[in-house]
């Protein structure tokens, strides 16, 4: 962070993640994030550094959108400081009506251009952010042009179950390619703690193992 804010936001759905903790974990995270905020760095587990990562994505593009927010009114203040000492006045008169009508279309096409640009920026984020989360990495290009098509419901969905999908599966291989967990829209399928999958199906003690015959 490049200085230390006064407040910070958190969101509801973000918060859902807190079900998947242990109070120790639960605890420890909201350290983390004081300590982000403070400029220091807390030494997490895996679990709790996963439930981290949204959290610090989130603050990270709040910062960036507060400082272009300040950057922006400064801007705006030292171009009416400028007319008032250019004028004497406070700067408020009125334009020709050609002059508005132009100056609104321009408005009009840089707000739309700036709009659009930070739904990608945001789109791009939130990629990243998924593509770390998820760990499995595989068809990044398909993963991310299916990504920038999904609706803002399916996105909010996915950061609030991934986290869970990825501790029921801890081993990688047993996790699905994201293509294929991104177009089943698998999100949206019950969670099977898999914490068995590498243990052998037989044992001798199963099979009656006698005298060197089963």
């Amino acid at each position: 962070m490049s200085k230390i804010r006064k407040s910070f936001i958190l969101h509801h759905d973000s918060l859902n993640v807190l079900d998947d903790l242990t109070d120790d974990q639960a605890g420890l995270l909201f350290k983390a994030i004081k300590a982000y905020h403070l400029g220091d760095e807390l030494k997490l587990d895996v679990l709790t550094n996963i439930a981290m990562s949204p959290f610090r994505n989130q603050f990270d593009r709040d910062a960036i959108k507060y400082e272009k927010l300040c950057e922006k009114n400064r801007l705006i203040a030292e171009t009416r400081y400028a007319t008032k000492s250019t004028t004497g006045k406070a700067g408020n008169q009125a334009l020709p009506q050609a002059t508005k009508s132009t100056d609104n279309d321009s408005k009009s096409d840089s707000k739309s251009k700036s709009d659009n640009d930070s739904n990608k920026e945001v789109t791009n984020d939130r990629f990243a952010e998924f593509w770390n989360l998820y760990g499995k990495k595989s068809d990044s290009a398909k993963c991310k042009a299916k990504f920038s098509k999904m609706s803002k419901s399916d996105i909010e969905l996915i950061f609030e179950k991934l986290p869970a999908y990825v501790k029921s599966t801890p081993d990688k291989q047993y996790r699905k390619n994201p293509i294929t967990w991104l177009n089943g829209k698998c999100w949206n399928d019950e969670i099977m703690q898999q914490s068995n999958q590498a243990k052998s199906t037989h044992t001798f003690e199963a099979q009656n193992y006698q005298s060197g015959k089963f």
